[in-house]
């Protein structure tokens, strides 16, 4: 069965930008559970953390991309009119595959504040 590909959305475009919409972006390894499970945790630690904002994750530019082998890569964005930064790249990390991932998502929450206050 072939993989269903999420419609990709420009964030940016005036039909749908809110300044308030945060960007998540993730590559991760889609041929193991875990990374697409540790991707989910992490949005719904940041909703948890910030839910004065509204927050989007794109993973894997919407499978329009192939992730690189044993990938796991968080950028963030304020918004989609921004740049967004690399908070975690496991890409060159492990073996074991536990490497791959932060110990904890709370180190991102400083990262996070301050991009979050660049308005």
């Amino acid at each position: 069965m072939p993989k269903k590909i999420k419609k990709k959305i420009n964030w940016a475009d005036d039909s749908v930008f809110d300044k308030s919409r945060a960007i998540i972006y993730i590559e991760y390894a889609d041929d193991c559970f875990v990374f697409k499970e540790k991707a989910n945790e992490l949005l719904s630690f940041v909703q948890e953390r910030f839910p004065e904002w509204n927050f989007v994750i794109v993973k894997n530019m919407y499978g329009q991309i192939v992730p690189r082998p044993e990938s796991f890569e968080v950028s963030f964005s304020q918004n989609a009119r921004m740049h967004p930064e690399v908070l975690w790249s496991g890409i060159n990390k492990g073996p074991p595959r536990a490497d791959k991932f932060p110990k904890t998502f709370e180190e991102f929450i400083p990262k996070i504040s301050n991009l979050l206050k660049q308005i």
